[in-house]
């Protein structure tokens, strides 16, 4: 029968490499308001409201990596983070003058900020590195259960979805995945058939007691956000209606790309040499990278099964971004994702042999999308639909190519796509459809 772990801050003493790893492939992001990032930004778009300081911003991420690496408790990471933000004059409060002459005051580090960073970052860290683990089991261990720490503290929402078991692929756990709002303690814990059976627990299904609802998040303006809502009943019969915070309606292990359209939007007002830093950066990033590599890994191990699951494989670079320009073609982000179903089609049984992909040379996607040996626009009639980079396979007239499907500024959706790769003949590129990129 599965241990319950009643607060997830015991585990401090060991090494979660889930969590290190999620917290590692944070991005960087800039906000003055928290609506600003809204939900799944938290996911991997490290952002602390009001710090604007990009380094400051690494720093404090360094910080909480090193706590989740060497085991430090939470006393002493937040006596160093106290000790930086100090040290770096982000403490206490600073008066800032609007553009219309008018005094405001904002609020820097402070002792309640520090605890708060600490733990909510922790917090998510843990919970998304357990998911996407949890994902990986899913054939054994289909089941969910909701655990709440039950003390004084714990709110009477979450107290009573405590016990409860949902199948993996439930609804509900795409926004009632812990954390569910700000100083949540609460954890999630797989079970098998045969747990089900010895803890005597039913399997619920969410159905029409889970639904959404727009809640306003900003006052002034009247700007409302969807939040989920669970309908059920308390330990003593009475019914109840779970709800998350406002700006915690998401699972932060489910979420992909749209964490990194988020960090793509927040820099779009600075200085165009301060965004190329920063896309370069998330080009290059190695950490996504071995992202990129388990994801795959995981789902060749579970046979090519499709979870609906989407991974950010690069950013594309600046350099490539302003050759697009000229052209007139627009894309809204750099943003390049692979999806799970397009693993088994570049190198399961869709491909024919000739064309087939190896592990290794799938793996190097990354490698070949940011360092191509030749790149090229991908023609349908008159107009530019993706792009294709190629690397050439040694002493052979044939090449990898991987093909992204662009989407333009008319798309609803901001990223763009990996839609097949293959070995090809480096004569198929002369057929008209497409054209070299120099």
């Amino acid at each position: 029968m599965p241990k319950e772990k009643p607060d997830l801050y015991m585990l401090f003493d060991l090494k979660p490499e889930n969590a290190v790893k999620y917290l590692e492939n944070k991005g960087y992001a800039i906000t003055n308001d928290w609506r600003e990032m809204w939900e799944d930004a938290h996911a991997r778009a490290f952002t602390i409201s009001k710090m604007t300081d990009i380094q400051l911003l690494k720093d404090t991420k360094q910080l909480l990596e090193k706590s989740l690496n060497e085991g430090m408790s939470a006393a002493q990471t937040k006596r160093e983070m106290e000790k930086m933000f100090r040290k770096k004059g982000w403490w206490g409060k600073e008066i800032l003058t609007d553009e219309n002459g008018e005094e405001q005051v904002r609020q820097l580090g402070s002792f309640r900020r520090v605890k708060t960073i600490y733990q909510q970052n922790i917090q998510s860290a843990y919970n998304a590195g357990r998911y996407l683990k949890q994902l990986q089991n899913v054939d054994f261990a289909p089941y969910f259960q909701y655990i709440c720490v039950l003390d004084g503290r714990t709110r009477p929402e979450h107290r009573a979805m405590h016990g409860k078991v949902f199948r993996y692929d439930d609804p509900l756990w795409q926004s009632m995945y812990p954390p569910n709002g700000w100083g949540c303690r609460c954890s999630v814990r797989q079970l098998s058939e045969k747990d089900l059976k010895e803890l005597g627990v039913d399997v619920e299904n969410s159905g029409d007691n889970f639904y959404k609802k727009e809640v306003v998040i900003n006052e002034d303006t009247g700007e409302t956000k969807e939040v989920g809502v669970f309908k059920t009943k308390d330990f003593s019969g009475k019914a109840i209606s779970v709800q998350t915070d406002a700006g915690w309606s998401s699972n932060t292990g489910a979420a992909a790309w749209n964490i990194d359209v988020l960090a793509f939007n927040s820099i779009k007002g600075l200085p165009q040499d301060v965004k190329d830093r920063f896309i370069s950066e998330m080009a290059q990033n190695t950490l996504s990278e071995t992202v990129f590599k388990n994801f795959v890994k995981n789902n060749i191990k579970s046979g090519f099964m499709s979870k609906g699951l989407e991974c950010t494989v690069t950013w594309i670079m600046p350099e490539m971004l302003k050759t697009l320009e000229k052209e007139n073609i627009n894309i809204k982000t750099p943003i390049v994702v692979l999806q799970d179903d397009r693993i088994g089609h570049i190198i399961g049984s869709a491909k024919v042999e000739k064309q087939k992909l190896s592990q290794d040379e799938l793996l190097s996607l990354y490698e070949i999308i940011n360092n191509p040996d030749e790149r090229y626009y991908d023609y349908t009639r008159t107009n530019v639909t993706g792009l294709v980079y190629t690397r050439n396979i040694k002493n052979t007239e044939k090449c990898i190519k991987v093909c992204v499907k662009l989407n333009t500024y008319k798309s609803k959706i901001p990223v763009n796509y990996i839609s097949t790769a293959g070995i090809v003949n480096k004569s198929s590129f002369n057929n008209g459809l497409y054209k070299k990129i120099e």
